[in-house]
C-alpha cells in the first residue's frame, strides 16, 4: 500500500507500466487523494448490459444504475493500486474504473482511469467520461461492492 502518488508512480514505473501523460498529470494533481487508512475492497466488474441497460447508453446512466444496485465508485487512488496489483490482466482487456472523485484531465475534461494490457505491457490511461459520453453496452467498469 502506498501513501502518496509519487511512491505509487515509482512502483508502476519500476514494473515497466506505461502511464499516459494525462494519467500522470491527474495523479500528480491536488485533487488526487489517498485514503487515510488501509482497507480491503471487494471489486465488481460489470457492463451496462449486465446492469440491465439496453440500446444507446451514456456514462451517466451506468453510473446511476450501478449506484442504485448497491455498487460504489472507487476511491481515487484505487485505479493505480489495481494497475500495480493486477499482474495477469488478459491481453486486450480494457477496464474503466468508476471513481468517487471528479477527475479532470489536463484539458479540463471529466475523466476516469483505464487499465489495459497490450503485447505484454500494462497500461494506465484515462478515458473521457462526462455524463453524456456514449459508451459501449459491453464496456467493462470496475466498482467497489457495497454489501447491503
Amino acid at each position: 500500500m502506498y501513501s502518496d502518488a509519487d511512491e505509487l508512480l515509482a512502483a508502476l514505473k519500476s514494473e515497466r507500466c506505461a502511464i499516459s501523460a494525462e494519467a500522470m498529470q491527474i495523479m500528480k494533481g491536488q485533487d488526487f487523494t489517498f485514503t487515510r487508512y488501509k482497507s480491503v475492497a471487494k471489486l465488481v466488474i460489470t457492463s451496462a448490459r449486465q446492469l440491465g441497460l439496453e440500446g444507446r447508453v451514456c456514462y451517466g446512466e451506468i453510473f446511476v444504475e450501478g449506484v442504485i444496485r448497491g455498487l460504489r465508485p472507487c476511491p481515487t487512488e484505487l485505479a493505480a493500486q489495481i494497475r500495480h496489483q493486477y499482474k495477469n490482466q488478459p491481453e486486450g482487456e480494457l477496464l474503466r474504473v468508476i471513481s468517487c472523485s471528479r477527475l479532470l484531465d489536463p484539458y479540463g475534461r471529466a475523466s476516469i482511469f483505464t487499465l489495459s494490457q497490450h503485447e505484454g505491457t500494462s497500461f494506465l490511461d484515462v478515458y473521457i467520461a462526462t455524463p453524456n459520453t456514449v459508451i459501449g453496452i459491453d464496456d467493462t467498469y470496475v466498482w467497489v461492492h457495497s454489501p447491503i
